[in-house]
């Protein structure tokens, strides 16, 4: 299930074959306390789906793949609660079996019946996910993170029931200076 307002809407994946840089253009930031907008290529945008794109994908993998380990991060758990939790819950998969029981502020995980778990953390405890194995990691708001503190989730890409791994950062735009950009612009 996918939730929009538009019920011709059907969410579409391509494999990316190549990235062109063509040029850097000037943006504006906007910043509104408890939402994001920004201007970018004369547009302004506002709650663009990242999140929403990405919890769907979540799912989508954890339904496919057996005993497969997602670890979703924020700065602080808590930060997750209001943003992607309520998004996977109530935009992604409403009453789904996964959500189980209990609220929002008080998980720590969504259990699949095949296994799979998306687990909920965030660096205010970050040494209880270090040694643990992953198949995927998100960065949620990626741009708040440091690189220190992102780097050793690295060697914990290693759970192996997806048949790939992977580490997402999901953010809006940031300063060109940012570990991010740098490391998109580095390959």
């Amino acid at each position: 299930r996918f939730a929009c307002s538009c019920d011709e809407y059907r969410p579409a994946w391509d494999r990316i074959k190549s990235i062109e840089y063509v040029r850097t253009d000037f943006f504006d930031d906007l910043h509104v306390p408890g939402e994001e907008h920004y201007r970018a290529q004369g547009f302004w945008n506002h709650n663009t789906g990242k999140s929403n794109g990405v919890a769907y994908t979540l799912w989508k993998l954890c339904r496919k793949h057996a005993q497969a380990r997602i670890l979703v991060l924020r700065t602080s758990r808590t930060l997750l609660t209001d943003t992607f939790c309520k998004t996977f819950e109530e935009d992604v998969c409403p009453g789904d079996d996964c959500l189980g029981g209990g609220n929002r502020l008080n998980r720590h995980e969504y259990v699949f019946p095949n296994g799979s778990r998306i687990v909920l953390g965030g660096l205010d405890d970050q040494n209880r996910y270090y040694g643990s194995d992953w198949d995927m990691i998100v960065l949620e708001e990626a741009v708040q993170f440091r690189w220190k503190d992102v780097e050793p989730f690295l060697g914990s890409l290693r759970n192996g029931k997806m048949g790939f791994h992977a580490m997402i950062y999901a953010t809006n735009p940031d300063a060109p200076a940012n570990w991010v950009n740098k490391r998109a612009e580095a390959g």
